[in-house]
């Protein structure tokens, strides 16, 4: 059995912000640091992963959770690639239906068969040479997505 893994995210209200709780979850043992997608609200996941990627640390990174429904599968899963590589492969793709991120921008989630079909083709163009991990993140109306044992999951920023 694999051992638990813990981590937290946050919404990138600014770099110093993002700095700030990498460089946190780095030097408190967390496993995994992820950032919010809601545009409109804070900066543009992308940007903030790439900033965070940069800053050299051992914590993992996530995107928490971004959507098919406002960013096209090839694009996310290109963008994925290309932070996994950034972040010497301490990335994570979290991908979702879409809600807040989603109706920020007047769009409506992703319908549970497309966003299955959108992760299909996601985990495709990923699965290469260097496979970037892709978790499935899900709610009563949209059911899960993947299979397998349980995936680590972002809990409280540390006080």
């Amino acid at each position: 059995m694999t051992a638990p893994r813990f981590g937290f995210f946050f919404w990138p209200y600014e770099p110093a912000l993002v700095e700030r709780m990498v460089r946190l979850g780095d030097a408190q043992g967390w496993d995994l640091v992820g950032i919010a997608d809601t545009p409109g609200n804070a900066m543009d996941v992308w940007v903030a992963l790439a900033q965070a990627a940069t800053l050299g640390t051992r914590v993992r990174l996530a995107s928490c959770v971004t959507n098919l429904a406002t960013r096209d599968p090839a694009i996310t899963a290109g963008a994925a690639a290309s932070l996994d590589r950034l972040s010497g492969g301490r990335f994570v793709l979290g991908i979702g239906a879409g809600h807040s991120g989603v109706v920020n921008v007047g769009h409506r989630p992703t319908p549970p068969v497309e966003l299955r079909q959108g992760l299909a083709r996601v985990r495709a163009l990923l699965d290469g040479e260097r496979p970037v991990p892709v978790y499935a993140a899900a709610s009563a109306s949209s059911p899960p997505t993947s299979s397998g044992p349980p995936r680590p999951s972002a809990g409280s920023p540390p006080s």
